[in-house]
């Protein structure tokens, strides 16, 4: 029910959940906003781009947990740019223009990545 906006979930405590109506919990202006899942999508992308800084469609829709196709089809609609990155050959890249505006962090050493780290979903974007 909660997928489906019937409830909402208004606090979680010691593995319990509360629940209540979305009328009585959620401010009008956001439950209100009568935007279109396009719109959303977009938005969320966009959000993903301020995380995870260069990626490709399948990275954001990993991120996003949604279709590859989907992804694809909406970033064209985002305020992200096309980048190129020297020897990544993981398709066309993408990034959101502050990222690309940020000083360079020098270079630090590799770090490990548990590959059963439970954080590490997409594994090409570890790679």
């Amino acid at each position: 029910m909660v997928w489906a906006g019937d409830l909402a979930c208004t606090r979680y405590t010691s593995g319990q959940r509360l629940f209540d109506l979305p009328d009585r919990c959620i401010p009008a202006p956001l439950l209100n906003d009568h935007l279109d899942d396009d719109t959303c999508l977009t938005r969320l992308l966009e959000n993903a781009a301020t995380v995870l800084g260069i990626a490709t469609a399948a990275d954001f829709a990993d991120y996003v947990r949604i279709r590859a196709a989907t992804a694809q089809r909406l970033l064209p609609h985002t305020a992200l740019t096309p980048v190129a990155v020297q020897g990544w050959g993981w398709g066309p890249a993408f990034a959101h223009p502050r990222a690309l505006n940020m000083p360079q962090a020098a270079p630090r050493e590799p770090v490990f990545l548990n590959p059963f780290d439970n954080l590490i979903w997409h594994r090409p974007r570890v790679q």
